[in-house]
């Protein structure tokens, strides 16, 4: 989040293994496409939401025990190349 300089959408204390996080682009489109390039070039698999309501676009993350802080590391750095941030 602080990478994305975006928000949770929920309070912490509500949250166990799974966050759902604001997207550094509010563009659904955008982040469809970003979505479709993680996939294809780097095997990485995301989500990209869209809030009906609000119009926000976010992703929900999970901590899986096959899964080390490394990898959402790289997965916040490479939604910034993508996003061209």
């Amino acid at each position: 989040m602080s990478r994305w300089g975006t928000k949770r959408l929920s309070n912490a204390s509500f949250e166990a293994n799974l966050v759902n996080v604001v997207l550094p682009t509010q563009d659904i489109n955008v982040a469809l496409q970003m979505v479709a390039d993680l996939l294809e070039s780097d095997g990485v698999y995301m989500l990209a939401l869209q809030d009906e309501a609000s119009g926000i676009v976010f992703t929900r993350l999970s901590s899986q025990i096959y899964l080390e802080m490394a990898d959402f590391e790289k997965m916040g750095n490479l939604v910034m190349k993508y996003l061209g941030l």
